[in-house]
């Protein structure tokens, strides 16, 4: 059985995901897509429930017709400077700034 590693980098344009066998050849790559609000000069938004809906569409995408168990490792890298205020109930009170 074949294995695999998953990689979602979260950028501002979308989730670009990738699907590598472990042996380092591409099996699949796609991007998902969201938006990204300009507010002002350096004054950058966007909404991190879009970043989970772009992870979720792309893995789903990646997976068709694989096994989820053949994943071996799964890495992430995004937003190397934002800021994601959560309350104190852990839910995002505000679009992230980036």
């Amino acid at each position: 059985m074949n294995q695999y590693i998953l990689a979602h980098d979260l950028g501002t344009s979308g989730d670009k995901a990738t699907l590598f066998t472990i042996e380092g050849n591409l099996e699949k790559s796609v991007i998902a897509s969201y938006p990204t609000r300009y507010q002002a000069e350096n004054h950058v938004e966007q909404e991190p429930e879009d970043w989970y809906k772009a992870v979720c569409h792309s893995t789903r995408e990646l997976l068709d017709g694989i096994d989820p168990g053949a994943v071996v490792g799964v890495s992430f890298s995004g937003h190397m400077m934002g800021a994601v205020l959560l309350g104190e109930d852990g839910q995002v009170l505000r679009p992230a700034l980036i």
